[in-house]
C-alpha cells in the first residue's frame, strides 16, 4: 500500500512480527487489538508489531551507506560492489537489477563483508545497484543512492 508522496516497507518475520519502516513522509501504526495505542513514523524511523498487535516506540533507522564502487563505466564479470562501512550495521542488502526502479531482473544479495561480488550470471548491459545497512533488530536502513555499470559483450576470440 502507498500513499501520494509517503514511502514505507513492511514486513512480516516467522514469529508474526510486523517491521514498518517509513521512508518518506509520515506512517501512522495503530494497535490492532485492546487499547488504541499507536506510533508515528516520521521518514526514517521504524517500528514492531508484535503478535498481539501492539508497535513498538518509534526506532532510528540506520542512514544511507556510502557505495565505494563501481560508480559508473564498462566492469568485468563478478565485480565487486563495494561500499563504506555503517555504524550499528550486522549486514548488508544490495539490489542488482536492470532498470533504475529496481522493477526488472532484480537480484537481492546480503552479506555481513563490505563487499560483494556481482553474479557472473549476469547478462551484458547496463545494470543498477543500490545498497541497506540492517541492524541487529531486523530494522532496514534507508537505501543508498543508485549507481550503474555496464556489462560488455563478450570479445570473440
Amino acid at each position: 500500500a502507498g500513499v501520494r508522496g509517503t514511502r514505507f516497507r513492511v514486513a512480516q518475520d516467522d514469529t508474526d512480527r510486523t517491521r514498518v519502516e517509513s521512508l518518506r513522509g509520515v506512517v501512522e501504526v495503530q494497535a490492532t487489538q485492546g487499547k488504541k495505542q499507536s506510533v508515528t513514523l516520521h521518514a526514517g524511523f521504524a517500528t514492531w508489531v508484535d503478535a498481539t498487535g501492539v508497535p513498538s516506540p518509534p526506532t532510528p533507522l540506520l542512514p544511507a551507506v556510502l557505495p565505494v564502487g563501481p560508480l559508473r563505466g564498462a566492469v568485468l564479470p563478478g565485480v565487486q560492489l563495494s561500499w563504506q562501512a555503517a555504524a550499528g550495521a550486522v549486514r548488508y542488502l544490495v539490489d542488482l537489477a536492470a532498470d533504475g526502479e529496481f522493477a526488472t531482473q532484480v537480484s537481492a544479495l546480503d552479506t555481513q563483508a563490505l563487499a560483494i561480488a556481482a553474479p557472473l550470471t549476469l547478462q551484458p548491459g547496463k545494470w543498477f545497484w543500490r545498497v541497506q545497512a540492517q541492524d541487529a533488530a531486523g530494522f532496514v536502513g534507508l537505501p543508498s543512492k543508485t549507481y550503474s555499470f555496464d556489462l560488455p559483450l563478450p570479445v570473440a576470440p
